[in-house]
């Protein structure tokens, strides 16, 4: 089977675990582990992506998108749950992992236990948002999971790749220079993120079309990689700082680009994941038959790799409540027991695990020698994502009926209005002042804005005023103009609102997208 024929299957695949999931209101994502195990026990080659092609092939859409769902603002305002869980608890879950790994497995040294570690650290932010879909998780917590996700990779994928190098070096890992790389890495990675997304964005303003302005997208978080990774820079970090810069930059009136952007990364990240879950299934055949009965014992390994993973999440987590209860605060997730083991069944492991784990090589160090440990490699990432994507993701609403862990969705929908009441405050504000509105067009205003802050202008009402044909026609003219002008204030306020203090970007993009649509719908009738 031909590779692009593969890949076709398997998203059509895809598509069809994603409908079930919907229909047994459970998690895509976790649904897909069953497709890999199956792929791995299908005879023949089905997709033949070399390995070196992987990390640049799968990663840059997969941080790009990642990196879209916050904002400049939203890094400063959770700067110490950045540094708490995705610095933190990442590098304390590779070095338990790490350790476990090395004193496990006969023979296998630091770097590649290393490499292990690194792989299962970090948790997955779009295994937790379709976990969130089908489950009450509380706001907060959901939260703090989702900027966890958001940033862990960066730091997992600097280990993995330093800890790649040693074994393809034969050299041991000194950590002064791992230190000294990082740093230079990061300036040289934010230099490229910045230039590139400001002349992304200076092409883009030149352009009319949407399609176009959205394919610049595409261009971006691939060339922050390449053009990193030439210069031996952290491509990771240079994808993440472009995408938060040309999402900071976007202008109010940007409809169509966000419209057709957000459906363009939602169908490219559902390609992606398909093809990472039907790489690692092909990986693992390729264990199968290679080792045959001895892959139980690798998988009973495995399994206690994945137990450790989870064991250190839920100290850590613990730790945490502690700590957040004798410093008195109340916004930091965990505050209480319940809390820290409904957020340990919550570090699902996913793409990034998947992706590190198909990019392995066969062949490694200055010999060019067989990769020795790979196997064990594939196989304990496979139990991980068993352990803590699978079975989590699928128990997860019981876990929460048994721990009665309240669902702050209130919180969330009492945000939603008030961003909504704040847009339509601007936009009854910046329609008072447009001079010179004929009397028939004043009385509609309150209309006009009471049916953007309830619906956000879900349908367009012109209705006909009792005057002639030509007076109508001049009537429903300045009212699009009414619109226009209520729908461009209402941008604006959201934008402003998704830079503030205060606003979660998610719940402002839901809010945004609505309005995103009723905008490029009235332009569509224009």
């Amino acid at each position: 089977m031909s590779t692009l024929v593969g890949i076709m299957v398997l998203t059509l695949v895809t598509i069809l675990v994603v409908e079930i999931g919907n229909r047994v209101n459970a998690p895509w994502p976790a649904l897909m582990v069953l497709v890999g195990v199956g792929i791995a026990w299908i005879p023949g080659q089905h997709l033949n992506v070399p390995n070196d092609l992987v990390l640049p092939l799968l990663l840059p859409p997969l941080l790009y998108t990642a990196a879209e769902r916050t904002s400049w603002r939203m890094f400063r305002m959770r700067w110490r749950t950045i540094v708490i869980f995705a610095v933190g608890l990442t590098i304390f879950t590779t070095a338990m992992v790490s350790g476990t790994a090395w004193l496990l497995y006969a023979g296998m040294g630091l770097p590649a236990a290393l490499v292990l570690g690194a792989m299962v650290s970090p948790p997955d932010p779009v295994a937790v948002e379709a976990v969130s879909k089908t489950v009450p998780l509380p706001r907060r917590i959901l939260s703090t999971l989702q900027t966890e996700g958001l940033f862990n990779d960066a730091v997992a994928l600097v280990i993995f790749e330093v800890a790649l190098a040693a074994l393809e070096s034969g050299e041991e890992i000194q950590p002064r220079e791992l230190l000294a790389d990082f740093l230079v890495g990061l300036v040289l990675a934010v230099i490229v993120g910045l230039v590139l997304a400001t002349g992304i964005r200076f092409i883009v303003r030149l352009s009319d079309n949407a399609i176009a302005s959205a394919a610049a997208t595409v261009v971006l978080p691939y060339g922050a990689y390449l053009i990193a990774d030439s210069i031996e820079a952290s491509g990771v970090l240079a994808v993440v700082v472009a995408a938060l810069e040309y999402r900071r930059t976007e202008s109010p009136d940007d409809v169509e680009e966000r419209l057709v952007r957000a459906s363009f990364w939602e169908v490219a990240e559902l390609i992606l994941t398909g093809l990472a879950f039907g790489l690692i299934g092909e990986g693992f055949q390729d264990v199968l038959s290679e080792y045959g009965s001895q892959v139980w014992r690798m998988i009973g390994k495995g399994l206690i790799i994945a137990l450790v993973v989870v064991v250190v999440r839920l100290v850590y987590l613990v730790v945490l409540t502690r700590v957040n209860r004798m410093r008195g605060t109340p916004i930091m997730a965990p505050r209480t027991w319940k809390e820290a083991i409904v957020m340990t069944w919550g570090g699902m492991r996913g793409l990034i695990t998947l992706a590190l784990a198909v990019s392995l090589p066969r062949f490694i160090g200055p010999g060019d020698e067989y990769f020795s440990e790979r196997a064990q490699l594939i196989v304990a990432s496979c139990m991980v994502l068993v352990v803590t994507l699978l079975i989590a993701g699928l128990t997860m609403p019981w876990l929460l009926r048994v721990l009665n862990v309240g669902s702050e969705a209130e919180v969330e929908r009492k945000q939603e209005r008030e961003l909504a009441h704040s847009a339509a405050r601007r936009a009854f504000d910046a329609i008072h002042e447009m001079e010179d509105l004929p009397d028939p067009v004043v009385e509609r205003i309150d209309a006009v804005v009471e049916q953007l802050e309830s619906g956000l202008l879900e349908r367009t009402v012109v209705e006909d005023i009792d005057e002639d044909i030509n007076t109508r026609r001049t009537n429903r003219a300045i009212l699009y103009q009414v619109q226009k002008t209520a729908l461009a204030a209402a941008r604006e306020s959201l934008i402003e609102a998704r830079n503030q203090t205060g606003a979660d970007p998610v719940v402002v993009d839901r809010v945004l997208q609505r309005l995103d649509l009723q905008t490029s719908l009235m332009r569509k009738r224009d």
